[in-house]
């Protein structure tokens, strides 16, 4: 019994991961094809399963940005700013907001 508990807690962060990274996939793949409504129903999958993920997150930004939906993109780049700690990402996410921003302002 005690081997099997074992066994499970050293699975359980490998499954964690793995939540929401099909959908993420599919996501990226449907906004690479130009399925941009696709898109955005898998990345909000993805958000289902692990809600404050910064790919999702940011990847639906750019989806909302792609259909010209520039305050979903502001808020989406803006939760992917709040929700991350690597300062690489933040940056990406601020860079995207800024052109956004910038769009919107035309």
């Amino acid at each position: 019994m005690r081997s099997l508990l074992i066994i499970l807690l050293g699975i359980l962060p490998f499954l964690a991961t793995a939540q929401g990274k099909l959908e993420l996939y599919r996501g990226n793949q449907a906004y690479l094809d130009g399925d941009l409504q696709e898109a955005e129903n898998q990345y909000r999958s993805s958000l289902n399963e692990a809600p404050g993920q910064f790919e999702g997150t940011f990847n639906l930004g750019n989806t909302y940005y792609r259909k010209q939906d520039l305050s979903n993109a502001n808020s989406h780049y803006q939760q992917a700013i709040e929700s991350e700690s690597d300062p690489i990402k933040k940056a990406r996410a601020y860079h995207n907001m800024g052109n956004s921003l910038l769009q919107n302002s035309k």
